[in-house]
């Protein structure tokens, strides 16, 4: 017991010092987005403050975000008081899926150039500029104090410290109210981002502060961007523009306080970080009472029968019309993925599929409902597709129409014709018409960035031969009606900075949601006249218009505190309010902090000289040295919570730009031995190259390995002494992905190399050899995804297989390994059945030790057979979920338990030698720990009873109790 508390306690420590090293919160070496296609050619732009690298086929992004970054470089850091020093960015523009990250470890920005589809009336490049440039200035001026003397210990790394300290709402909560404060729009603007706590509060659900902190496996809550602008502008509100800039300098100056953020919180509001939560949480539960709607509609739900327990979670969305009144939905729920549900005209819903990642609104007319999904690309992580799906209500059948294509916000019309946005590498989109056959397709508009058309956000036919396009430029989001016959596009809707989503057509009338009034509403566009008109009256947020076939309802979404809902109002009682558009709603926490800044980048004038493009060239910049450690310690088996092989030492870590190799040099000094380690990593080519080697002394142990069964040990020791020792590892893998829908599949074969001085000695040959260990196989998986509440996947099916042997000695040793594992759902929601199965065979003398799980309960080490059979079987399921606050220290979320039976069973020659039976149960706590939300603890206790069955005696050991401990990130 007391070994294991030892290990829990260095885990934990090293933990809290690896576990934040970006704005994003996630892992480290330590932070890789993956890698862009082999071909790729790359050029960059070296601006005073930045070096902006790109694809050649994202020339245009590059050049355009290089200009906007260094245009911001100053206004955004002013209220926090900072200049950052120079920074790499990185281009990905044959991601789809619209993101940025700040990283600090190595230190760079990383963002995905494809425009955000359904965005806010800002370009998505300046949307990136103002936010993620904030990060880096967040993070920059944290190394300050003790932790810019941490820097020269361990490098980069050393921000990482306070990054654990600083709570994600703080993070992202100040980056959005950059992009709000410094536009005209901004998230900060839009009712929809903050009407899920507004439903929290103005319907007195009392969540506390850690459970809005850190979060809630039983309930919903909003995510840390929408609850931490709000208690940013609040702070700014109240107590000056520059009063998180001093509370981060604090933190990097003094994390040791283990609780920075909340006593400079105290230090410049008088409050406690709780204390300022509660001050918060009045003030805006008073001004969104004041801002509330007067006589709300209330609306009938579409959805009776088999909808959710009053009081729980669950999100009904995007209801689409099918044949004979029925409507096909979204659901989503914290137990489950979303899921494509069919509700009948009883308000009976039905399972019809589950749906993977949309990129996409649900679309569709007479039966036929299409939608896109987002699939991976086969080997490389910043290469994906947006796929066009369909679902057939007459067949009940769901199909993937077209494959590796960039097609969003389907759109049908009513001769089954399918439009859709197309986008590309560089930076351009057009509506494009498929043909009946989803094989060819035609290009009906293109909208050039550079003529100030940035992205389309939404299709709808407004007849045969004209599609109305909602759009976002340099001036806002507008609606325009391409002709497809001329292939041109007139203005409709004037550009605005309000919201605007959802498009729909009815009879002549554009119907769409919009925040422009304070709350999100349907109004209603006329094509003819151009007048809008205001429908409804949501009391938090209403969306995804659409009239019944009949004119006589408005069906569309309505979200309320426990979710959205499928609701319903009679035509005759929309209100036809006329709105001029022209005035939306001012944020008062929004006009704040805009008041404070002084600068919009909607105005602002670029810099319009030609920069200077000079080429990048992957192999001059293979190596970026960032960090070191004093310590010899492997940083992927820290991440995994494997400490055992932390050492006296030091390690020196590279990681280049473009997150395609990885290096670490390290001495190690253990018990008196020296040993020196090198290790590289290669993710550009199609195969991963690995290569590793150590050099070194240490005692080596010359061995009799006799034809037995071995149990505590593997062979018989005949000789030991202290030597040089060498190695030498090569592994070449092909990690390969087949996503479909909701199944994601992989594929990774390997073939591993390993040369060592090590001495083989036969039973009946005294020479030595030097070894070369081979191993060639593979691993596999095919699983769904995973929702909230789920322990282990719902379904899941793992294959792996290795061949393991010494080709260069006299008699060939060889030995076969196979493992299975299934995961299947147990009998309420959210359990999980977890069947294993494994099989050993190796020619003798024995070499190997085994691959298989060990019975549980068991304590062994270098466990071989001639054969050998692993089978388990274990029952996973939450018991409670309490959202209870120990103090500061921990906060729970979960209390779970797992049953099990572990057996192996070992034969000699084909001959049974023995048999381990483990059985007991796990229970299991998952907390966070110090109000950091950037990781969860499980720790838990495990009780095994053991039995062994074998022809001879075997001396075992046993471990009936075990402490248990796992880090998540």
């Amino acid at each position: 017991m007391h070994k294991i508390q030892n290990k829990f306690y260095l885990q934990l420590l090293l933990t809290l010092c690896l576990s934040a090293v970006s704005c994003s919160y996630a892992q480290a070496q330590y932070i890789s987005l993956g890698a862009d296609p082999a071909g790729a050619t790359w050029s960059h732009i070296r601006t005073p403050h930045f070096d902006v690298i790109f694809p050649d086929s994202a020339h245009r992004q590059g050049e355009h975000f290089s200009r906007l970054l260094e245009r911001v470089y100053l206004p955004v850091s002013t209220t926090l008081g900072f200049r950052p020093r120079k920074i790499p960015i990185i281009v990905h523009p044959y991601n789809l899926q619209s993101n940025g990250m700040v990283v600090w470890v190595p230190s760079r920005m990383e963002i995905i150039s494809t425009s955000l589809t359904y965005g806010y009336a800002q370009p998505w490049l300046e949307q990136l500029a103002l936010h993620e440039y904030r990060h880096v200035v967040q993070t920059g001026m944290m190394n300050r104090g003790f932790t810019r003397a941490l820097y020269y210990l361990v490098g980069e790394q050393a921000v990482a410290f306070p990054s654990a300290l600083i709570k994600p709402w703080l993070f992202e909560g100040d980056a959005v109210g950059s992009e709000t404060a410094m536009s005209y729009t901004g998230r900060g603007r839009l009712p929809a981002f903050s009407m899920g706590l507004r439903a929290i509060v103005l319907d007195k659900k009392k969540y506390s502060y850690d459970k809005l902190l850190l979060g809630s496996l039983k309930d919903y809550i909003p995510n840390h961007y929408e609850y931490g602008y709000q208690m940013m502008a609040y702070g700014r509100y109240r107590y000056g523009a520059d009063l998180w800039g001093k509370v981060f300098k604090f933190t990097g100056s003094y994390p040791f306080l283990i609780f920075p953020q909340s006593i400079a919180t105290k230090k410049y509001t008088g409050k406690w970080s709780k204390g300022f939560h509660s001050e918060a949480m009045l003030f805006l539960d008073s001004l969104w009472q004041q801002e509330r709607p007067q006589n709300p509609d209330k609306p009938a739900l579409l959805v009776r029968k088999g909808t959710s327990r009053i009081n729980r979670y669950v999100s009904w969305s995007n209801p689409v019309a099918l044949n004979d009144g029925n409507f096909l939905v979204k659901k989503t729920t914290l137990s489950r993925t979303p899921m494509l549900m069919q509700v009948d005209s009883a308000g009976k819903a039905t399972k019809v599929a589950m749906q993977g990642n949309a990129s996409s609104r649900l679309a569709g007319y007479k039966g036929m409902v299409y939608w896109t999904e987002i699939s991976p690309d086969t080997r490389w992580e910043q290469r994906n597709y947006s796929e066009l799906w369909r679902y057939d209500a007459q067949k009940k059948r769901v199909t993937r129409l077209t494959r590796k294509t960039a097609y969003f916000t389907p759109a049908v019309n009513s001769a089954g014709e399918v439009a859709v946005s197309e986008k590309y590498a560089s930076g351009e989109q057009s509506v494009t018409l498929l043909d009946s056959a989803f094989q060819k397709s035609e290009e009906v508009f293109r909208f050039h960035p550079s003529k100030s058309i940035e992205s389309i956000n939404d299709l709808a036919w407004v007849n045969r031969q004209t599609i109305a396009v909602l759009y976002t430029s340099s001036s806002g989001v507008g609606i325009g009606l391409v002709s497809v016959q001329e292939k041109k596009m007139e203005p409709l809707l004037p550009c605005t900075y309000t919201d605007i989503s959802d498009l729909s057509v009815q009879d002549g009338q554009i119907l769409f949601s919009s925040g422009y009034d304070g709350v999100n509403n349907i109004y209603a566009l006329n094509v003819q006249s151009k007048s809008i008109s205001k429908l409804t009256n949501a009391a938090y947020g209403a969306f995804d218009p659409l009239l019944t076939g009949d004119k006589s309802k408005l069906i569309f979404t309505d979200y309320t505190s426990n979710g959205y809902r499928i609701a319903s109002l009679p035509s005759d009682s929309l209100l036809w309010k006329k709105t001029a558009f022209n005035a939306p709603f001012k944020h008062l926490l929004a006009e704040a902090i805009t008041q404070q800044e002084q600068f919009r980048v909607d105005t602002a004038t670029l810099d319009t000289a030609p920069p200077k493009v000079e080429k990048y060239g992957k192999a001059a910049h293979l190596f970026r040295f960032h960090s070191w450690i004093p310590m010899a310690y492997s940083p992927s088996e820290a991440i995994s919570g494997n400490f055992s092989n932390v050492a006296v030492g030091i390690t020196l870590l590279s990681q280049n730009n473009l997150s395609t190799a990885v290096t670490s040099l390290g001495y190690k000094y253990n018990r008196g031995f020296s040993t020196v380690n090198a290790s590289i990593a290669y993710y550009g080519w199609y195969p991963v190259v690995e290569l590793s080697g150590s050099y070194g002394t240490r005692y080596t142990t010359y061995a009799d390995i006799g034809n037995v069964i071995s149990i505590s040990s593997r062979g018989n020791s005949i000789a030991t002494s202290r030597q040089l020792y060498g190695e030498i590892n090569a592994t070449v893998s092909v990690p390969l992905k087949a996503s479909k829908g909701n199944i994601a599949r992989t594929f990774t074969p390997y073939v591993q190399l390993q040369l060592n001085n090590d001495k083989i000695r036969l039973a009946d040959d005294p020479s030595y050899t030097s070894s070369l260990i081979t191993n060639v196989g593979f691993s596999a998986y095919l699983s769904t995804r995973a929702a909230l509440r789920d322990i282990n996947p719902r379904w899941r099916a793992d294959l792996s297989a290795n061949l393991q042997s010494v080709p260069v000695v006299r008699q060939a040793y060889q030995k076969v390994s196979l493992n299975a594992q299934a995961y299947t759902p147990g009998v309420a929601v959210n359990h999980s059945v977890r069947l294993y199965g494994g099989y050993e065979r190796q020619r003798s003398p024995l070499m190997f030790a085994t691959r298989m799980a060990v019975p549980r309960g068991f304590e062994l080490e270098n466990i071989a057979a001639s054969s050998m059979v692993s089978y388990s079987a274990s029952y996973a399921l939450p018991i409670y979920y309490p959202d209870i606050s120990i103090g500061p220290l921990a906060y729970v979320k979960r209390i779970r338990a797992n049953f099990f039976i572990d057996r192996m069973d070992a034969y000699s020659e084909k001959q049974w030698a023995a048999s381990l039976v483990g059985a007991g149960y796990e229970a299991m706590v998952d907390f966070n720990l110090l109000r950091l939300p950037v990781m969860m603890i499980s720790i838990g206790w495990r009780q095994t009873a053991t039995r062994t069955f074998s022809r001879g005696h075997y001396s075992l050991a046993t471990i009936p109790y075990e402490v248990l401990l796992s880090i998540s990130y």
